[in-house]
């Protein structure tokens, strides 16, 4: 890593990987524990989890430069990811510690509209990732798959075989693991990662 590029893509992949473990964890002991789910500690604890996972999820595009496959479709669909990630793991559970009245009103058809907007995003982005081989294909796979069974209508089928609400928690975040695990097996760590904008269309 050079003087003048000071964050690089294993750092940020690092967090990444503590970020979605982190969310995870916390959606497996909320789906073993209801009460747990809903405590205050909880919540702060996947907020903080989802704060690194959107603070270091653009490293996935480093993974699509390596490959010179970078480009601003992919900067976009990146971007609406972080945004989802943002309002699904960070605003919901500030929301939800003011008032859970306020997510099960008309609120909570915001936050469901953005698990819409994360399922599609991340299977795009799985898709280029697979067809560019920015990713191995398990890691695409698992940045498709996972969003999507918590959005309409397949998450109301899981919950109709017996899925507890929380274990889509840990679904949320099975794709930044999936990312940060198949980087961080990538390239060397002098990899940068490259500003908005540095890769052309």
């Amino acid at each position: 890593m050079t003087p003048d590029m000071p964050v690089s893509r294993s750092t940020l992949a690092l967090g990444l990987l503590i970020g979605a473990t982190i969310g995870a964890v916390s959606g497996i002991v909320e789906t073993l524990s209801s009460r747990w789910a809903e405590s205050v500690g909880d919540h702060w604890i996947a907020t903080g989890g989802t704060i690194l996972v959107v603070a270091s999820f653009w490293v996935v595009t480093t993974a699509f430069a390596r490959v010179d496959r970078l480009t601003r479709g992919i900067k976009v669909t990146v971007a609406f990811v972080i945004v989802a990630y943002a309002m699904l793991g960070v605003v919901q559970n500030l929301v939800e510690l003011v008032s859970m009245s306020l997510v099960d009103g008309g609120l909570g058809l915001v936050f469901l509209f953005f698990t819409i907007v994360l399922g599609v995003a991340c299977a795009v982005l799985g898709v280029r990732a697979w067809r560019a081989n920015a990713l191995p294909r398990w890691a695409a796979v698992v940045l498709i798959v996972a969003p999507l069974c918590t959005t309409i209508p397949i998450a109301p089928a899981l919950q109709a075989i017996g899925m507890p609400v929380e274990a889509f928690h840990i679904l949320i975040f099975a794709g930044p693991l999936a990312v940060a695990i198949a980087i961080l097996r990538q390239a060397d760590s002098a990899d940068v990662v490259q500003p908005v904008g540095a890769a052309g269309a």
